[in-house]
């Protein structure tokens, strides 16, 4: 089930059909009504009225009933369409839907039940960035999670997977659901390189991709960085996306002026600016033409991956990252060194950009020499279809 092409589900899409092609199986691609063209060009069915946008925004209690039912009758409408020994996989589980996909599995026959595989949105059991633990949606996790597995014990029918953004959340979940549970981080797919890389932009271009409408992608703090390196120095170029497409408040909020300060940097002559998502292939020569892309996350992302990182190094392309995250202990784990920022503001990642540009050299051919290293890693699809076709286990 898919939610929008943006970020790591296109690719992972792409990579898991053809794994599962390969073993013998279909999959069948489940939307929204309103997902986007490019997900309808995958043959999807665009049947669900609602598929939850999920992030750490607070909830009234008495909401979370509400959309978890309504996730419900999205499933129940294509519960004809699920045959014996089918999986169900839902790309992103969390308190406003888990309730929904517990009564799912509980209303069916049984034998009717598919096996069902949830990426969960793990990051909304803790309150903050500094792992302070939200106890209601911990409890929320546990409890759901637990009756979800607990359906399928002494069936004889393969047992549910559960997967969480990064190693550090599945520590946390495994110690609430306990040893009969099956949990593990996700094995993540990320876009590689077509093999004829774009040629780098001239004067040299700083870029900004994703997904940016959640405040914690950095797009304020990357835009400020513009401003002051567009007024202290000549010869560079910027390029920002700016997709607020799974963020409708983000959305509505541009709308009525989020980004009204920066109007100088974006109509900038030395800007180029982006909207909505790009499509693969062009996001493939953008991401090449970049000599530097930026990755300007705020503190959310001290516990998150980054596909992003191993786009552009598999490019041959340094990348500015925050210092205090997963995706700097990512390029610590392939032995490089990159341009970082510690402080998020504006001035800490415009001296991370300049400190990139003025040593570039040394940055590329770290970033070329982890290319080779990102090319030998192996498929996320391919790992995850055998997951979900059991022939490998958590």
């Amino acid at each position: 089930m898919m939610i929008n092409s943006v970020g790591h589900h296109h690719h992972m899409v792409v990579d898991l059909r053809a794994e599962l092609a390969g073993r013998g199986w279909d999959a069948k691609l489940y939307a929204s009504r309103d997902c986007d063209p490019t997900i309808r060009a995958m043959a999807a069915a665009a049947c669900f009225d609602h598929l939850p946008r999920i992030r750490i925004y607070p909830m009234p209690e008495a909401d979370i009933g509400a959309v978890n039912y309504r996730f419900q009758q999205s499933l129940e409408s294509i519960t004809p369409r699920i045959e014996p020994g089918d999986t169900v996989f839902v790309t992103l589980a969390g308190h406003r839907n888990l309730f929904g996909i517990l009564g799912w599995l509980e209303a069916m026959e049984p034998e009717r039940r598919p096996r069902v595989a949830l990426m969960l949105a793990a990051a909304e059991c803790f309150v903050d960035f500094k792992d302070t633990v939200h106890n209601r949606n911990s409890r929320i996790f546990q409890t759901v999670c637990r009756a979800i597995a607990g359906l399928f014990i002494g069936t004889g029918m393969p047992a549910p997977l559960f997967f969480t953004p990064s190693a550090f959340y599945t520590d946390h979940l495994a110690s609430l659901f306990g040893p009969d549970v099956a949990i593990g981080s996700f094995p993540y797919s990320f876009q590689r390189s077509t093999g004829v890389v774009a040629a780098l932009a001239v004067p040299p271009r700083v870029g900004l991709f994703g997904n940016t409408g959640w405040v914690q992608k950095g797009l304020e703090r990357f835009l400020e960085a513009a401003q002051i390196l567009l007024a202290e120095r000549e010869g560079v170029r910027f390029f920002t996306q700016i997709d607020f497409s799974l963020e409708p408040a983000a959305a509505s909020a541009s709308a009525g002026g989020r980004l009204a300060g920066y109007r100088d940097v974006l109509d900038h002559s030395a800007v180029t600016v982006s909207s909505g998502p790009l499509e693969p292939a062009d996001y493939d020569a953008q991401l090449g033409r970049c000599a530097l892309a930026v990755l300007p996350y705020g503190p959310s992302y001290r516990r998150m991956h980054s596909g992003i990182l191993f786009e552009a190094l598999h490019r041959g392309r340094p990348v500015v990252l925050p210092a205090h995250s997963q995706v700097a202990c990512d390029a610590a784990a392939l032995g490089i060194a990159m341009p970082v920022f510690t402080e998020w503001s504006g001035a800490g990642v415009a001296a991370a950009i300049r400190d990139g540009l003025d040593h570039y050299p040394l940055y590329e051919a770290e970033a070329r020499r982890a290319s080779n290293l990102v090319d030998r890693l192996p498929s996320g699809g391919e790992r995850l279809a055998a997951l979900l076709t059991g022939t490998e286990g958590l």
